[in-house]
């Protein structure tokens, strides 16, 4: 799998909008059937001529107020009276039709349908409400002819090429798809919605080159935060302008995006950047909020970290650390060793493998792995391994050892307490009970909150006295 295929499987996702293009409420009806004065004065001077029409053009009128209120059984019965009278009355049938669908009863108002298509005006809308209608009846294919005849009779009608893009993207074609929404644009009532919805099209066929240029476009008009989630996505999954992806994604957060995926997300765009302490605390606080208490989740999570940038030795290192705390010893000295080879003689990675081998028992192992920091580093920068390695001659009994080291961490450091503390307490060990005593009242004097430190001094002194008193019995 490239890198590429890896960044993409690996980060949150792509966001979808949830805005949808709304057909006008009313796209089923048909109001009436002049649209000038002069017209209406024609329709009204024919029908005040002819009885029949006048009594069927009441009833429809009765009908379409009853339906634009909801009463769609009373709509249906007006509209009914109307049709006996008059069988062809296009406005009617198209009504009547929205009615039947409105239902649920789609043959019904397919029948509907049909018989206005024989009327000679409005055609292009009763294409349109067939294709509605069909589409609802799952019947694709049929959906689409109508929408295409309606468009070839209106070219400019929005809400047929619409859904005829949405059909085709169900079907997965999405290059004509963007072709329908290419022609949609320019006439669209909400044009930023299109061009959103064009920019996540862009994404499904993976052109994001045009897909980021759609979302640049779209934030030049409107600002919002999932258009500036979606930019930054584009960015890190195209590997470029990172610096700009996590100023995006601070941005998208500060505007409250609905995504708290952008954290997991500036976390990666961080690490893609070098920034590798922003990233583990942005990567630690994003698991933190979806799976707390999850140490295996935060270790899968930091290795997307280094998946983007070997570089990251930080990530690899909390990985072990978690490794080791959630009790998987071994993994974690392997995370270590692996890292070691990626990035050797990492005095880091070494002081921490070197505490996690004496930790497990692998003391041989620890000292090796001391030996060669010591190799690698001045004394000055010692202090951590020599106080490792004192403990671990001492563990073994060899306090004339021990000592020297722990001796070379307090030249490095003589006020260290935890130093001090270490070499009395060898000094005890081995019975010189006099300096081991001195010690302790330096680490008194200096820090006297000390844990146990006058339990310590009162011990010491007892056992002088003890060392005294078997000298010179009463």
């Amino acid at each position: 799998m490239s890198k590429h295929e890896s960044i993409k499987r690996s980060i949150s996702p792509f966001y979808f909008s949830q805005k949808l293009l709304s057909t006008p409420p009313k796209r089923n009806f048909t109001k009436n059937t002049g649209s000038t004065f002069a017209k209406n004065l024609k329709n009204f001077l024919y029908r005040w001529k002819n009885k029949q029409e006048r009594n069927a053009e009441a009833f429809y009128n009765k009908g379409f107020k009853a339906h634009v209120i909801g009463k769609i059984d009373t709509a249906m019965t007006y509209y009914k009276q109307c049709l006996e009278i008059d069988p062809h009355h296009f406005a009617a049938l198209n009504n009547m039709a929205g009615a039947c669908a409105h239902t649920k009863n789609f043959d019904k108002a397919r029948d509907y349908l049909e018989q206005a298509l024989f009327g000679t005006r409005g055609i292009s809308m009763v294409y349109y409400n067939l294709g509605l209608l069909l589409r609802a009846m799952d019947q694709e294919d049929g959906a689409i002819e109508a929408f295409q005849q309606a468009i070839e009779l209106k070219p400019n009608h929005f809400w047929a090429i619409l859904n005829l893009a949405e059909i085709l993207v169900d079907r997965v074609q999405f290059k004509d798809a963007i072709d329908c929404y290419l022609r949609a644009q320019p006439i669209a009532p909400d044009p930023v919605t299109v061009k959103l919805r064009l920019a996540e099209l862009y994404y499904l066929e993976n052109d994001f080159a045009k897909a980021e240029l759609m979302f640049r476009e779209l934030l030049e008009q409107r600002e919002t935060p999932e258009a500036l989630y979606n930019l930054s996505w584009l960015l890190i999954i195209q590997e470029k302008a990172i610096t700009e992806a996590i100023a995006l994604l601070h941005k998208s957060r500060l505007k409250k995006t609905p995504y708290h995926e952008a954290l997991f997300n500036l976390a990666v765009a961080e690490s893609m950047n070098g920034q590798f302490t922003d990233s583990l605390n942005h990567m630690m606080s994003y698991t933190n909020q979806t799976t707390p208490m999850d140490l295996r989740q935060l270790v899968k999570n930091y290795r997307v970290l280094v998946m983007v940038n070997v570089n990251n030795t930080a990530a690899s290192m909390e990985i072990a650390i978690s490794l080791f705390k959630d009790g998987y010893d071994d993994e974690a000295i392997r995370e270590l060793r692996l890292l070691l080879r990626r990035k050797p003689n990492d005095l880091e990675t070494m002081k921490l493998l070197s505490r996690f081998e004496y930790e497990t028992g692998q003391k041989d192992l620890a000292l090796r792995t001391c030996r060669e920091i010591l190799k690698l580093v001045p004394d000055r920068d010692c202090l951590d391994v020599y106080l490792l390695m004192s403990k671990i001659y001492g563990s073994q009994g060899d306090y004339a050892t021990a000592m020297s080291y722990i001796k070379k961490a307090i030249d490095i450091n003589p006020a260290l307490p935890d130093l001090n503390y270490q070499y009395a307490t060898f000094l005890a060990q081995q019975g010189d009970f006099s300096q081991a005593l001195k010690y302790y009242k330096k680490i008194a004097a200096t820090a006297p909150g000390y844990p146990r430190i006058q339990s310590r001094i009162r011990m010491v002194e007892e056992e002088l006295r003890e060392k005294k008193n078997h000298k010179h019995p009463s």
